[in-house]
């Protein structure tokens, strides 16, 4: 009767690092002694960090020697190549890990043996060490794709990256000498990605006499001299059409010597970029919106020369004006609308929430939508050269805002997934999988218990497997947070907390630094800490299965399993105070020598969030907690 599983080694030799099918496996199984592998995290608070598979092979022979020219793979020991180990029970096989090789090296010892050990990594170790290049974030303006655009100039400043496309070109600023820069046409062209207020630069002729539509972002703390403007915008004409920040701050548009419209509120702040609409009608009247509202709706008639239109960018040759404007621009789109813009139609045209000056654009054809973390994080792993078809991706929660990247693939994937309160990691096969915060309630393997290890009659209870071993079970203030600081992505964020938990505790406070994109976010964030957190939790920190025990019940359950498969843990030795507890499987490993097999899981109590007046999380349910 087979009491174990059969094991396979191999190594890729021929292929790259990240190839999914390699040209060829080489099956090095018969010179393993043993295998330890680990993958995930201890708890859910932590980040994953890269699998990692450690073997130790006979090389009495040197075959795995990098030095021995008689090795039958000689040159072929390269770093970085592909290894995986897999077990097949009952006709069925199943694959435990999947990495690169770090190195190779000898390690002979007094008695006369040689022994290989070799650690190998998963793609999460992959994508550490991948820099993401700072054009990755490239900002783009929703309306891009609207085809009533007659004018894109993208500009862009040191803090606002702009790789800017439109249909399949990329568009940037030319910064030009004052007043006399070249006419670039209306969609700017050039090398430059930077612009910041030193030069001025004449663009395209834009009409103005009829109905118009103009957006752009700007960031400034310098308000217009006395009478005048700090110009973003302006005709070339003797007495022309000019927007601009007014002597108070505030947005402003002068039709000629006519009426000025304003924002009616400063809009000048010197570490924020705002977002600036002014809609024309084509006879008199305007209006400003600023970050998506609509501050001021006034009549604007004037007696300029309508003919000349704009055409300065970032200058005025009007006395009562400076002469350049002072601050950043970027992303200015004309929209040649029959009317001036309403507030739906603005909310489809761009992105308005104060602060965030755009999103990712992912290529040449991307229409628009809100692209979530987890999204985004399979992006960024595609960028750093993982094929997209090797994700299994979950479409993600939260639409993210204020981003920057300084780090590695591995740091921005798994800041978005804190972000979402999602899961970033590298299951058995080799896969990245990318889940979101609703993974828990919605996927089959999350919600219903897959496997039961107990100490129960495993003959009457269905996918069940003995545990041989229990960490200590705790009651304890290790997780207790009841008060919740949840910073965004820009702008304010919010505070969740439990008077009732901080009088009985004390006050446990802690902060989570996101990219969310609202205060709504954040508060739904805050408020699903505190309802999982703000009174101590009985937390199993790991188990132990010796499959040996009972091979034909343990195997089965132990080789399926993966991370974020919900489980439970049924302790009935002392029959009068029983325990049983649902975790979700955070981390699992493997400790496997000829003679021995031991399979350990760290999880997280399965435990979900109750939000209130929610449709989906807001139902009550036996595994729910009230905060």
């Amino acid at each position: 009767m087979t009491t174990r599983p059969v094991l396979t080694v191999e190594i890729a030799f021929d292929s790259s690092a990240i190839a999914w099918n390699p040209s060829s496996w080489t099956d090095v199984t018969a010179y393993v002694r043993d295998i330890a592998i680990r993958r995930g995290r201890t708890d859910e608070i932590e980040d994953f960090t890269a699998g990692t598979c450690t073997l130790t092979f006979d090389n009495r022979d040197r075959r795995f020697d990098p030095l021995n020219t008689a090795s039958p793979y000689n040159g072929k020991l390269l770093s970085r190549r592909q290894i995986r180990v897999k077990a097949t029970w009952a006709g069925t096989t199943y694959t435990l890990f999947r990495g690169n090789v770090s190195g190779w090296g000898v390690s002979p010892d007094v008695s006369g043996d040689s022994v290989w050990q070799v650690e190998a990594y998963d793609w999460l170790a992959y994508l550490a060490g991948v820099t993401l290049p700072a054009s990755l974030l490239a900002y783009y303006v929703v309306g891009l794709t609207s085809p009533d655009i007659t004018t894109y100039l993208p500009l862009g400043t040191s803090d606002q990256v702009c790789l800017d496309q439109v249909g399949s070109n990329d568009y940037t600023h030319t910064i030009s000498d004052p007043k006399t820069g070249e006419d670039v046409g209306p969609f700017l062209g050039g090398g430059s990605q930077q612009y910041d207020g030193t030069y001025g630069t004449i663009g395209p002729v834009i009409d103005s006499a009829g109905a118009w539509t103009v957006s752009f972002w700007f960031k400034t703390d310098v308000p217009g001299p006395a009478g005048g403007l700090n110009p973003i915008l302006a005709g070339a004409g003797p007495d022309p059409v000019t927007i601009g920040i007014d002597e108070y701050g505030r947005l402003a548009y002068r039709r000629g010597s006519g009426n000025t419209a304003h924002s009616g509120f400063s809009a000048i702040d010197p570490s924020i970029w705002h977002n600036g609409t002014i809609g024309y009608d084509g006879s008199g009247v305007v209006q400003i919106w600023v970050d998506g509202l609509l501050l001021s709706a006034g009549n604007a008639t004037g007696t300029g020369t309508d003919g000349t239109g704009f055409q300065l960018i970032g200058f005025s040759t009007n006395p009562v004006d400076s002469t350049y404007f002072t601050g950043n621009l970027a992303h200015i789109i004309f929209y040649s609308d029959t009317t001036y813009v309403t507030q739906t139609e603005l909310f489809a045209k761009q992105t308005h929430a104060a602060g965030m000056q755009g999103r990712f654009i992912f290529d040449s054809t991307d229409s628009y939508a809100g692209y979530t973390t987890c999204q985004l994080a399979g992006y960024i792993s595609n960028v750093a050269g993982i094929d997209p078809t090797l994700t299994d991706q979950d479409d993600g929660e939260i639409i993210p805002m204020g981003i920057t990247l300084g780090g590695t693939a591995l740091q921005a994937i798994q800041q978005l997934a804190y972000t979402e309160r999602g899961r970033t990691f590298v299951n058995g096969l080799g896969r990245l999988q990318i889940q979101g915060s609703n993974h828990d309630y919605t996927s089959t393997n999350s919600t219903t218990v897959q496997s039961i290890f107990t100490d129960a009659d495993l003959s009457v209870t269905p996918h069940s497997a003995p545990f041989s071993a229990v960490s200590a079970i705790q009651y304890n203030d290790a997780h207790l947070v009841n008060q919740a600081e949840v910073t965004i992505g820009s702008g304010s964020g919010y505070t969740a907390s439990d008077s009732t938990s901080q009088a009985t505790y004390g006050i446990r406070r802690q902060t989570y630094d996101t990219w969310l994109g609202s205060q709504d976010q954040a508060r739904t964030y805050g408020d699903i800490v505190i309802s999982q957190y703000s009174e101590p939790q009985l937390r199993i920190e790991s188990w132990t299965v010796n499959p040996y025990t009972s091979a034909s019940y343990a195997f089965p359950e132990i080789l399926t399993r993966e991370i974020s498969d919900r489980v439970r843990l049924d302790l009935f030795t002392d029959e009068a105070y029983p325990i049983s507890q649902e975790m979700l499987i955070e981390q699992i490993e493997h400790q496997i020598t000829p003679e021995t097999w031991l399979t350990t899981y760290s999880g997280s109590p399965a435990v979900h969030a109750w939000l209130l007046e929610d449709a989906t999380y807001g139902l009550l349910e036996d595994t729910t907690i009230l905060g």
